[in-house]
């Protein structure tokens, strides 16, 4: 009925009816009826709670027993998601809850008739109505439990419209980043994100408004997940193009930056291949584009919003008083916030890389189809796995760079050695003490001795040692004199296998082997290769293997632990009341979801319509203390329950007692108002 008014959307128009004009035959006092509605489900709920041992009239208590049995099965229904059950059954308990609610509201109320007996004759013969409200209530209508002192006591409240927001990303994103620690720890980082995920379900709610009255904008971003997989597979038919046609025998890089010719479809011609690629360039900066301005548009208004609150003014000044020099220190106070907020959005991971991406697609349309080969690097954050990989690469940032350290240190002193000692085995590539410097760094992992490997032989000729040895220069002519007394030898020992051990001797009389660089190589191959290499791999597995024991760890923490009290699975299925075990509990009663929907409940709602419980709240919260949380406290629980009602029994009481009169007080308005509006 009153949900119908607004096109059966549950928005936020429907809480703020009152504060629009009224036009036509509108009634003005929907809102009201609207919020009373909670109110009344709320306050049937706590009946259906109260221990019918508290009533000492046997007609009260056998009234209260029907009522809380049918509601239960109204509850059951509606919690079991089984729709055919629920479209079959829900009408008629809704009648039954109408005839036996009366009785038990008329407990509380002295006898008066809160509903009125022939409204509530007429509402029980509508069977859609009682199925479109009864549903309507237990869906949108949720609880908490909170701790007052050593009272637990559960607390109704209406879902907030935004909340239904509440992306599946954006509850990822909370799971994979918060502290587990302790129970404490994780309640505190759900009260720290609070305002965040508030800010951005209402934002979603904003943009859902958009894009329903927008239909253009509506279409994008319904098939927002299309336009990316059209970029990845457009860039992945180019990168296929490109690699098959583009063939040249030109050495300048002028002439090699158009395809030529296919091997795959040697029927295609090159002005056929030059368009294709054109159009698919063209497509992927369209798709590109239409990516980023989507996300540009759904998170920039957060990061402004961010940059202009955070920044709050420590005093107000009277306009009359305002001066010349007031107002630059206003207009810079707004620089700083605009400017903070320009780093929020450049902050924003998935803003730049949505631009880098853009950009690398304009530039390949424009300029060289070889920058759309950057493009494939999308593949990343399309999988999974390596960005898991990355994260792990990521977070051993700083044992990397010291290991990197430790290999350049290493590189310098065998380059000092060098230098000093073998500056010939070079040539000319250790003239100064940075070029060998930078030979050995270059050289250490292309040769497979390291740079030994790229040094000349550790064997030389006798006639060369012995040069060296009396310090005599050794020039050009007696290097090819060497190598070519070499190439004699190995031919000789090829043509005449016969001679192999004479020749063998002679060899040894004219060659000496270096045993200084034996040394120096094998040591340098061994700390600047293999130890840098091993200390790397130790890095990546390590860090590889702390991940995963940190994903078991939450994984574990996730099925054991109730997020919210910190009580382990084992406890709920066996001491669970009605058999109902942990993943009720975690879904049900102690969801984490729903605390941040209460926060924000209570965020929105005026502070003097607080109750005493959501004051109570409020004010903890404000001051950044979760002692509210139910921590290792849980209503479901025998032994915990029984406690509760031993050292507050009459907190229930007290309760309901609380909601009647707030009842009582609406109901006085809403008679005001539509006496005001019938007159």
């Amino acid at each position: 009925g009153i949900n119908a008014e607004y096109n059966n959307k549950y928005s936020k128009d429907a809480f703020g009816h009152a504060a629009l004009e009224t036009q036509g035959a509108e009634p003005a006092y929907l809102e009201f009826v609207f919020e009373v509605g909670f109110q009344t489900f709320v306050l049937l709920n706590h009946f259906a709670e109260l221990p019918a041992s508290e009533l000492d009239d046997p007609d009260q208590q056998i009234a209260l027993g029907q009522f809380q049995k049918t509601f239960k099965e109204l509850h059951h229904l509606v919690v079991s998601n089984d729709n055919e059950s629920v479209q079959k059954n829900l009408a008629a308990l809704g009648m039954d809850l109408l005839h036996t609610g009366q009785s038990a509201l008329n407990i509380f109320s002295g006898g008066t008739n809160l509903v009125g007996k022939e409204r509530a004759v007429q509402l029980a013969k509508d069977e859609k109505f009682l199925n479109e409200t009864l549903l309507f209530y237990s869906q949108h209508t949720a609880s908490v439990e909170v701790l007052r002192g050593e009272a637990l006591l559960r607390v109704y409240f209406p879902i907030p419209p935004h909340c239904f927001y509440l992306s599946p990303a954006m509850k990822t994103e909370f799971l994979e980043g918060v502290n587990r620690t302790s129970t404490k720890t994780k309640v505190t980082s759900l009260a720290e994100k609070s305002l965040d995920m508030i800010a951005v379900m209402k934002h979603e709610e904003n943009l859902a408004y958009i894009f329903e009255h927008y239909l253009c904008f509506g279409f994008v971003a319904r098939h927002v997940s299309l336009w990316t997989e059209l970029t990845f597979w457009i860039c992945i038919i180019q990168n296929i193009l490109i690699l098959d046609s583009f063939t040249s025998t030109e050495k300048n890089s002028a002439d090699r930056g158009q395809p030529s010719a296919s091997r795959l479809f040697p029927n295609i011609n090159q002005t056929t291949l030059v368009s294709t690629l054109t159009i698919l360039s063209i497509l992927q900066v369209i798709f590109s584009g239409i990516t980023l301005i989507f996300y540009v548009f759904k998170t920039a208004p957060l990061h402004i919003t961010r940059g202009f609150t955070l920044v709050q003014d420590d005093s107000e000044q009277d306009e009359s008083q305002s001066s010349v020099l007031d107002r630059l220190v206003d207009i810079g106070k707004w620089l700083w916030k605009f400017a903070r907020s320009i780093y929020f959005i450049a902050g924003d991971f998935m803003i730049l890389y949505y631009i880098i991406y853009c950009a690398f697609a304009v530039l390949g349309l424009l300029r060289h189809y070889i920058f759309i080969a950057f493009l494939l690097y999308d593949v990343v954050l399309r999988t999974s796995l390596l960005r898991y990989i990355l994260v792990a690469l990521w977070k051993s940032r700083w044992p990397f760079l010291l290991t990197f350290a430790l290999f350049v240190i290493v590189e310098y002193e065998f380059s000092v050695v060098t230098y000093i000692l073998y500056p010939k085995d070079y040539g000319v590539f250790c003239d100064t003490m940075a070029t060998c410097f930078l030979i050995n760094i270059d050289q250490t992992f292309k040769q497979d001795g390291g740079a030994g490997g790229f040094l000349d032989s550790i064997v030389e000729d006798v006639e060369k040692a012995e040069k060296r040895r009396k310090g005599i220069k050794i020039d050009d002519k007696d290097k090819e004199k060497s190598r070519l007394l070499q190439e004699k030898k190995d031919d000789d020992k090829k043509d005449d296998d016969k001679k192999d051990g004479e020749k063998k001797d002679d060899d040894d009389e004219e060659r000496n082997l270096r045993w200084d660089r034996v040394a120096f190589d094998n040591l340098y191959f061994f700390l600047a290769a293999i130890i840098v290499v091993q200390i790397v791999t130790g890095i990546i597995i390590d860090t590889f293997a702390s991940l995963r024991e940190e994903e078991e760890k939450k994984k574990e923490d996730m099925q054991t632990y109730c997020f919210v009290c910190g009580i382990e699975r084992e406890t709920f299925d066996q001491n669970a009341v009605q058999g109902r075990g942990f993943e009720h509990h975690t879904q049900k009663e102690h969801n984490l979801w729903t605390y941040i929907f209460f926060l924000s409940y209570l965020k929105d709602k005026p502070i003097d319509q607080y109750t005493g419980i959501e004051s109570h709240v409020w004010s903890l919260y404000k001051q950044e203390d979760v002692s509210w949380f139910p921590n290792n406290r849980a209503l479901a629980l025998k032994d915990v329950k029984e406690e509760e009602d031993a050292s507050d029994p009459v907190g229930t009481m007290e309760q309901l007692a609380q909601q009647v009169d707030e009842m009582e007080v609406k109901f006085t308005e809403m008679e005001a108002k539509l006496a005001e509006f019938l007159e």
